[in-house]
């Protein structure tokens, strides 16, 4: 009977990959915030019209009163911003699962959305002013992803 050896047999691309545990934690923390993102914008865009209603009159509860004025800037910025908001994060869900699952199409997904994301912030939301601490916060999560590329198939 002739022995196998299975990672003998096995071209490159075949070979099992073992995810790394930096890239694990990247992705877990991107799904985990990911998600967070679709579900409040998601949630902002089914009830944009209450919420700017609830604004206008004045309905805020007194446990919100402090973030008035932040609701009111983004409710100045549209359904539009909401709903791509949305749709972005949860590109950048389908990214980190790529990644997650070892394949380097999940970076490009992922930086793309990133991207988006702060093209939509900057279009509906700063005008002016360039939103710094996404595009840091962006960026780190992106050079962070590029540090394991070297692991992706």
């Amino acid at each position: 009977m002739q022995q196998f050896d299975s990672n003998k047999d096995l071209n490159d691309n075949e070979r099992p990959v073992i995810r790394p545990y930096f890239l694990t934690l990247l992705c877990v923390l991107t799904l985990i915030s990911s998600c967070l993102s679709v579900f409040s914008y998601s949630f902002y865009s089914i009830n944009f019209n209450m919420l700017q209603e609830m604004l206008r009159a004045n309905q805020i509860p007194i446990q919100l009163s402090w973030m008035k004025d932040s609701m009111e800037m983004l409710l100045k910025a549209g359904i539009g911003f909401f709903i791509l908001s949305a749709i972005f994060n949860l590109s950048a869900i389908v990214g980190a699962l790529f990644m997650w699952n070892m394949k380097r199409i999940g970076f490009h997904i992922y930086t793309i959305s990133q991207i988006l994301l702060i093209i939509t912030t900057q279009y509906f939301i700063y005008h002016q002013s360039l939103p710094w601490a996404e595009i840091l916060g962006s960026g780190l999560y992106v050079g962070l992803y590029g540090t394991q590329l070297r692991f992706m198939r």
